[in-house]
């Protein structure tokens, strides 16, 4: 079997997966499809690293794959990690309801206040806006933005859809989860990450919907994705195109 490294977008006829946790690359997702032709592997912002694995391979191959590229993985994931943002201009809408504003003022420490649809750095001048203490700060800023938007928005919708498709799960958490949009447990309990906030309502739905399947079905076999399909209406299409946002890109 020729085993190639490969980034591409991935077919979504999804066998079964597994997840293992590597030292500086942190958790792995092993996904076996019946369309794959040889074991590929992804490392995109935002993801985690993702390898596809023929159906006719074992788990166990795609770990040696993995083990076989650990250096390039642990490059690219260091190129992604200092791609970063730089936000040096005030800017309308950074968040659905918040916008950026930089404020000069003639304290020594760099403040953030969220007022009135505004996330305000208040900085002293002689601070470079791109400087490490302020971009620091508009990044606290647009994480408690996108905290202060979930929790107003994603528990209400997650109860409203549940009780649509006649879904039961236990308890909801809200997290500042850089990796994954969401995940269930196995006791049912949702986690949503507060980064969902930054996609169209729609796909805001298939990830909920996802997670609500996730209930009834805990893998990524046939018949999760016959449900998905029942209650998204377009799984394989809306799975497609939420695979060009990143969960997390600042």
């Amino acid at each position: 079997m020729n085993l190639t490294r490969s980034v591409r977008l991935f077919n979504i006829a999804f066998m079964a997966s597994i997840t293992k946790q590597y030292p500086e690359i942190g958790e792995v997702l092993l996904v076996k499809t019946r369309t794959a032709k040889r074991i590929t592997l992804s490392v995109r912002p935002g993801r985690r690293v993702r390898v596809t694995i023929p159906s006719f391979c074992t788990y166990r191959m795609g770990e040696i794959f993995i083990k076989r590229n650990y250096k390039w993985i642990i490059k690219k994931l260091d190129e992604i990690s200092s791609a970063k943002v730089v936000y040096d201009t005030d800017t309308d809408k950074l968040t659905r309801r918040f916008s950026l504003r930089f404020i000069k003022y003639n304290k020594s420490d760099v403040k953030v206040s969220l007022d009135n649809g505004l996330i305000k750095i208040y900085y002293p001048a002689h601070l470079d806006k791109a400087g490490v203490k302020v971009q620091t700060a508009v990044k606290q800023g647009v994480i408690a933005a996108l905290r202060i938007e979930a929790r107003e928005y994603l528990p209400e919708r997650l109860n409203s859809l549940a009780e649509i498709h006649g879904f039961k799960y236990g308890r909801l958490t809200l997290r500042d989860s850089r990796t994954r949009w969401g995940s269930c447990s196995a006791a049912n309990n949702i986690n949503l990450s507060i980064h969902l906030m930054k996609l169209p309502y729609h796909l805001i739905d298939y990830v909920i919907l996802h997670e609500l399947v996730h209930t009834v079905h805990k893998n990524h076999g046939r018949q999760f994705w016959d449900l998905l399909q029942i209650v998204s209406g377009n799984a394989r299409g809306l799975a497609n195109e939420i695979r060009k946002y990143p969960v997390y890109y600042q």
